[in-house]
Order: structure tokens, then C-alpha cells, then sequence
């Protein structure tokens, strides 16, 4: 009886790693628009930006659960990451200074 519960568990525990390595895999996405910005300038860039944080913060989901900061950390991170990935692919070096410089504040903010 105990290997049968044993393996149970195995298959239980390979079943979840398999679900949630698909829900990675087919983690949502949202298209950015740039086509309407002048991104030579300052004003185009930091409308872009405001437009890839929005983004990643619908990807993301919320911050919180009502009543509880249970999820700010994991929200913060996937915000984060997903901005950065945006930035690092635009590949625009005044998007990119922006980014640092708003990535700096923000991590001196928490501190």
C-alpha cells in the first residue's frame, strides 16, 4: 500500500510540474503600440515606457489580494522582469537610460 500512495504522489507531483511548466510556456502577452510615437524624441520614449509598464501590469495581474499584501512581491517581480525584457528587446538607448533611471528610484523607494 505504501508504494501505491507513493506512487500516487510521484504522479501527482509530475502532473503539477507539467501544468504549470505549460502555464509558463503559455504566459499571456500584450502588444505594445509604437507606430504613433516619435521615439527620437524625449516625449515619445517616455509615453512608450508609461505603455510598456501598463502592459506588464496587465500580464501580471494585481498587486494584491484585497485586505492582505499577500502577492506585491510576486507582482512587483513579474512587472519588473517583463519591463526589462521589453526594454532590453527594443534595444533604444534612451529607453533604456529611462528604464535605469526609473529602476534605480523604485529600488531606492523599498529600501
Amino acid at each position: 500500500m505504501a508504494r501505491l500512495n507513493a506512487r500516487s504522489l510521484g504522479g501527482l507531483l509530475l502532473a503539477t510540474t507539467l501544468t504549470t511548466l505549460a502555464a509558463v510556456a503559455a504566459a499571456p502577452a500584450l502588444e505594445v503600440k509604437v507606430g504613433d510615437l516619435d521615439l527620437t524624441h524625449p516625449a515619445g520614449i517616455t509615453i512608450l515606457y508609461q505603455r510598456l509598464q501598463f502592459a506588464a501590469q496587465q500580464v501580471c495581474g494585481p498587486s494584491a489580494i484585497t485586505g492582505s499584501r499577500l502577492g506585491d512581491r510576486d507582482q512587483r517581480s513579474c512587472v519588473k522582469a517583463a519591463v526589462e525584457d521589453a526594454v532590453r528587446q527594443l534595444d533604444r538607448p534612451a529607453l533604456t537610460v529611462l528604464h535605469r533611471s526609473h529602476a534605480g528610484q523604485s529600488d531606492t523607494e523599498r529600501s
